[in-house]
């Protein structure tokens, strides 16, 4: 029997370690836990809701939290991405960027060390960590995956760890990914990136100095933080929708842009093909909506009512959520969402996640005043004719005064918010128990800081006012002001502490869909098509869904789509590396490559225009709408002569007339150029079970066929500090360890990181949570245990 009784005292032990792991896993706070009755008094009490655990209790760990995970997600996508775009053999050499942008850092290159103090002024000078590469004598790639490395790890331990969610961590962060945005050039000028930057920055300033376990610490310095995050989410949704009116688009003016966009966007998904064929009256009433959560939800977001901040932050969640659900913009949904969850106070988020009588009539609420608030905004810019079909009843002559004063009574409502937030934080210090000075001394610089933000948005929010006449009206009320408003935003820009935004300000492709197609051949004659990952090319190739991940080169592909090689100077550059064979940009573009590891002769680029195929199925057949195409083995051009057409991949014979591209076959796509009812309009055919997604028409020669002896091409290389890429030699670098580690890492994360990085990171946070919850109650069982052999002596 006690034998027995050992081993059932040890069980129970060993029960209170996985009690204690799970109660770490678990935020049982105290907000959500209904209070029991006198009749179970004596029983434990159960949790019916808890907050997720990233909250803590607070609004803005979960705003920093939010903020990590996104941190992690662009660390990781640039890190599979760096060989093929700023290695030595990559697109743009980023030591060639140094050279070229920073010349003074090609002295720093040169020298053999630095000490700290000439390290720090080169730090202040070109405010990049990749100047710490040459200072220590590294090659500056193998510092850029350093610095990735680096960053994810933060942000990860940072996503996993509320105490980790300090000051310190966030201005580390922010500085690696500046150096990324200070060297990235061409393939880092996205909106996102600068936003990113921003909310970063006011991370730093919102994080506490230390991590404090006590709430009311954290509540009594968080309603600044919050207008911090809150402020920036207006300035971003409110320039967002008025740039779309102010710029002038027809599409916009009409309410057909999304007739558009789910068509010419960068990389759309499967859904984007069904949510372009809704009809007409559908698109237009989702322009409308956009208008009214872009436009005049914002106002309210300055507002502490509890159904306001519910109203705002489920249309944010709605609208981010659409729009991720139809194209891939990479991590910029999420962050929106991080950024909106500061509009959400305490009360919000109770009434959000624990229910309850109370905040289903608050969800209710928020449910009605959005319906009164869409329905007057309709009743006063809205006509409705028959079709049904929607116009807006204003013109550019009523919407810019109206612009004006909407811009003062933001920046108003900010001011006013501004103010109460402080002056709640300071209520709260005063009413505190204990450490009052150095709290005060918190709320003092957030506050500070909090008023130079303002004052600096003054001018990044009024920049979408064309006429001016908004700042005319500030000046008038202080030039001194606005004078001290253009010192404080111009230094805080040159940190991209403070920017404007203006997402999709115009609509592209209204006629067509713009797209760049490489081709290469080993002859001059017969050209095959190179493939990339993500953007669309064979029209058979089903849109992916990528996002969180942002393949940079297809998206710069797009953008040289709506431009020409003279403004695109580094697809030249791209056409270089596939001539010399480049390996990293090879795997950039993906597997299944037509030359395989051989490199191509010649390199051309050709324009086409492409559209969402609308289908009919032919006895099991699927027929494209009428056109002329170009895939590996299919070239016309409008008459459809079949231009190096049927022999180009060597499936058939040279073409001598029209028709001969009848008989033409392509045993490797299983496709056939034929002509329909003998009219001249060349069409593609797939056989079996193939669903087509595109459909695409020539345009036009987009870079002449290049060789590595072209002299122009040579020339330009030269011009450019280019030259022929190099392989990497292990010679280059310094720590031949860290850089084998860093090719391992990559090799082995590569594919998971572009293709799953969702799964990833939840199942990497669970399992650092479960590793450490464990060790956590494995120490308490120990202590235990050592206690009770203390008690028993």
């Amino acid at each position: 029997m006690g034998r027995v009784g050992v081993q059932s005292g040890e069980l129970d032990d060993h029960s209170d370690v996985f009690d204690e792991a799970a109660a770490v896993l678990v935020d049982e706070s105290s907000d959500c836990i209904p209070s029991t009755t006198a009749a179970h008094s004596n029983s434990d009490p159960q949790t019916v809701a808890v907050l997720p655990s990233i909250l803590e209790g607070n609004v803005v760990s979960a705003v920093l939290g939010g903020l990590s995970l996104v941190y992690l997600w662009a660390f990781a996508s640039l890190y599979v991405q760096l060989p093929g775009l700023y290695g030595s053999e990559g697109v743009l050499p980023v030591d060639i960027i140094l050279h070229r942008d920073s010349p003074s850092l090609a002295n720093v290159k040169t020298a053999p060390r630095l000490s700290w103090k000439s390290l720090g002024q080169e730090l202040m000078k070109f405010q990049s960590a990749a100047a710490m590469g040459p200072a220590f004598g590294h090659h500056t790639e193998t510092v850029l995956d350093i610095i990735t490395l680096v960053g994810m790890s933060l942000a990860l331990v940072s996503l996993v760890w509320p105490s980790w969610r300090v000051g310190p961590v966030y201005a580390v962060l922010l500085l690696l990914y500046r150096s990324f945005l200070l060297v990235g050039s061409t393939f880092l000028h996205f909106q996102w990136d600068i936003l990113l930057l921003e909310i970063g920055a006011l991370g730093v300033v919102a994080a506490p100095l230390y991590y404090s376990s006590n709430r009311e610490k954290s509540a009594a310095t968080g309603e600044v933080s919050r207008w911090l995050f809150r402020f920036l989410a207006f300035k971003l949704m409110f320039q967002s929708g008025v740039v779309k009116l102010t710029s002038g688009c027809p599409t916009w003016w009409n309410l057909s842009a999304l007739t558009v966009h789910y068509e010419s966007q960068c990389l759309p998904t499967p859904l984007a093909f069904y949510f372009h064929h809704l009809p007409p009256w559908g698109h237009q009433a989702s322009v409308l909506a956009t208008y009214f959560i872009e436009i005049i939800l914002p106002f309210l977001f300055f507002i502490k009512l509890v159904p306001c901040e519910l109203l705002t932050f489920g249309a944010q969640l709605l609208l981010m959520g659409l729009i991720g659900a139809t194209g891939n913009y990479n991590f910029f949904n999420v962050l929106t969402v991080v950024l909106s969850t500061a509009l959400l106070s305490d009360d919000g988020v109770k009434a959000l996640f624990c229910g309850g009588r109370r905040g289903t009539r608050q969800l209710w609420a928020a449910v009605l005043l959005g319906g009164v608030l869409a329905a007057a905004s309709a009743m006063l810019w809205v006509t409705v004719e028959d079709g049904p079909k929607f116009r807006l009843n204003f013109s550019t002559a009523t919407f810019v005064p109206w612009l004006e004063d909407a811009l003062l009574i933001g920046l108003a409502l900010g001011l006013v918010s501004l103010l109460w937030a402080v002056l709640t934080d300071t209520v709260a210090v005063a009413r505190s128990r204990n450490g009052r000075v150095s709290r005060m001394i918190g709320v003092s610089v957030r506050g500070a800081i909090a008023a130079l933000y303002f004052v600096a948005n003054l001018v990044a929010v009024t920049r979408v006012d064309d006429r001016g006449k908004a700042i005319q009206r500030i000046q008038a009320y202080s030039a001194k002001l606005w004078h001290h408003a253009l010192i404080t935003h111009n230094y805080a820009s040159q940190f991209d502490a403070c920017n404007s935004y203006g997402l999709f300000r115009r609509m592209t492709g209204v006629n067509a869909r713009p797209e760049v197609v490489i081709e290469g051949s080993m002859d001059g004659q017969v050209w095959r098509e190179y493939n990339f990952k993500y953007k669309p090319g064979d029209v058979f190739n089903r849109p992916l869904m990528v996002a969180p991940h942002q393949p940079r080169l297809d998206w710069q592909m797009w953008f040289a789509a709506l431009g020409s090689i003279s403004q695109n100077g580094w697809l030249a550059v791209l056409a270089a590396r596939l001539l010399e064979g480049s390996d990293p940009v090879l795997r950039l573009l993906g597997p299944g490559q037509p030359f395989g590891t051989t490199a191509p002769k010649f390199v051309r680029a050709t324009l086409y225009d492409y559209h969402y195929a609308s289908s009919t199925v032919l006895e099991g057949r699927k027929v494209l709408a009428s056109g002329c195409y170009s895939a590996p083995g299919i070239l016309g051009n409008d008459t459809c002569v079949c231009h190096a057409s049927c022999w180009a991949c060597g499936y058939g014979k040279e073409p001598t007339g029209p028709l001969d591209c009848i008989g033409c076959e392509s045993a490797e796509l299983g496709l056939h150029p034929v002509y329909e009812d003998g009219t001249g309009t060349c069409v593609k055919i797939a056989q079996g079970n193939d669903t087509a997604w595109w459909t695409r028409r020539y345009k036009s020669e987009y870079l002449k066929p290049l060789s590595l002896s072209d002299e122009s091409l040579q020339r330009f290389l030269e011009d450019m500090g280019l030259g022929r890429a190099t392989k990497r030699h292990p010679a280059k670098c310094n720590a031949s360890t860290v850089c084998r580690s860093i090719v391992t890492i990559r090799d082995t994360l590569e594919g998971p990181l572009e293709t799953a990085m969702l799964p990833l990171t939840i199942g990497a946070a669970m399992l650092l949570k479960v590793f450490t919850s464990m060790l956590t109650a494995s120490a308490g069982y120990h202590g235990r245990s050592q206690t009770r052999k203390e008690k028993q002596n």
